[in-house]
């Protein structure tokens, strides 16, 4: 599909954000909202090629260049030389920030610790669907079976121990117990506030960053052990044992 490409850059040439349309034929418009691209995680109708990343924080006010440039059959070419503008901070704001770059500063390390946390929670839902089918296969082996099948579910209370610290324990909360927000809300609700906020982080803010990236790292570390080292050393065992095959897992 051929599409037309808008690339946005700072007054240095950076880029900033690409902006995506058909190549279709007419006048059209196309706008920018002066925010930078999300960092959520992708999603399958955001391959289309002329499909635009969703937005994420403002951006930065200050002076900007856009071209534009044309895909045809992969092959991108240049339709236009950068055309210089300045984006400007509307005064609607009662307690703007002072300090804006450090504002955006803060708001791109909440955006980026929100994507490993939630990447962390895309990883543990995937371990846990390949837990079950691992569980499932183990049940067909004649030989090694109550061996490997314990080591699975030692892995599975591994991954379901990430799980609670990501997500908070759902067992207090139906036993009417308060229980600790998981990282994944922590984290959450920071993106939620920094949004639409121009407006200097607050000390409270910056205390749920601090908090959510010392409480994710180890996390982090121990999920890594179990998607690179562990889950693998069952998967080689499986096929040793001449278990049935598993999503992604391919014989050697």
């Amino acid at each position: 599909m051929d599409y037309l490409l808008f690339q946005l850059a700072d007054e240095d040439g950076n880029p900033v954000r690409e902006l995506r349309a058909p190549a279709a034929a007419g006048l059209h418009r196309i706008v920018w909202d002066f925010r930078y691209a999300s960092t959520e995680k992708a999603r399958l109708e955001e391959a289309k090629p002329d499909a635009t990343r969703p937005s994420g924080i403002l951006a930065m006010p200050g002076k900007y260049r856009v071209s534009l440039a044309k895909s045809v059959n992969g092959v991108i070419a240049n339709l236009t030389e950068p055309v210089g503008f300045n984006a400007v901070a509307l005064a609607n704001r009662s307690l703007p920030a002072e300090n804006r770059a450090e504002l955006v500063a803060f708001q791109k390390k909440v955006g980026a610790l929100a994507r490993s946390v939630n990447a962390a929670s895309e990883e543990v839902e995937a371990l846990g669907q390949k837990i079950k089918s691992f569980k499932a296969a183990a049940k067909s082996l004649t030989k090694g079976g109550e061996e490997i099948a314990a080591e699975i579910r030692s892995e599975e209370k591994k991954i379901n121990e990430i799980g609670i610290k990501l997500y908070g324990d759902s067992t207090l909360l139906k036993i009417d117990k308060d229980a600790e927000p998981g990282i994944v809300d922590r984290i959450n609700t920071a993106v939620y506030d920094q949004w639409r906020s121009t407006s200097a982080a607050t000390e409270s803010q910056k205390q749920t960053l601090e908090i959510v990236a010392a409480e994710f790292s180890p996390v982090w570390e121990a999920l890594k052990q179990d998607a690179e080292v562990d889950i693998r050393r069952i998967e080689k065992k499986l096929d040793e044992l001449g278990a049935p095959s598993t999503p992604g897992r391919l014989p050697d």
